[in-house]
């Protein structure tokens, strides 16, 4: 009678210790792959090197150009400029350091939301707080679940937002 509970309960927390273990850990990449965007980017210098019209807080790349505000375009890799402030004209440039990164993965519904954060230093231009960037199948393509990859951040962006990784 006693060891029924006694069991259970170190089941349970044997579950939930190996449940959490497993958040923000980003799979490896396969021999050659570009590398995952959180461990690159750390150090790295950010331009803005073609004009583009955010028309809000926030603006949004896939597939090599801006996203609207109501866009229904299939895209693999989005990543999302957070402005400090609203951005009501063009944006024709900026400068911006890398001061650090994450990858979390978090639940959402049914599904596990994944997403890349990089946090900005302003050098030059609107300020930018954060890039946030994940596949579309996190939340339901099992093949493109993880981190997104260098190449991937770059082929977003297109050639709006060029990197140069630190030495």
């Amino acid at each position: 009678m006693f060891l029924r509970p006694v069991l259970t309960l170190i089941f349970v927390m044997a579950l939930a210790v190996s449940g959490c273990s497993l958040l923000g850990d980003a799979p490896a990449p396969p021999n050659g792959a570009s590398p995952p965007l959180h461990d690159a980017a750390r150090g790295a210098t950010l331009q803005i090197a073609r004009p583009f019209e955010p028309g809000g807080a926030n603006a949004s790349f896939a597939q090599g150009r801006p996203l609207g505000w109501f866009s229904v375009t299939a895209w693999k890799v989005k990543c999302t400029l957070h402005f400090a402030e609203r951005q009501n004209a063009p944006v024709n440039g900026g400068l911006y350091r890398v001061e650090r990164t994450a990858f979390n993965t978090v639940p959402s519904g049914d599904e596990e939301l994944q997403m890349t954060t990089l946090w900005l230093r302003t050098l030059k231009g609107p300020e930018i707080e954060t890039i946030s960037c994940q596949h579309a199948g996190s939340l339901g393509e099992p093949e493109t679940v993880g981190p997104v990859t260098v190449q991937e951040f770059r082929h977003a962006f297109g050639d709006y937002l060029i990197m140069e990784r630190a030495p």
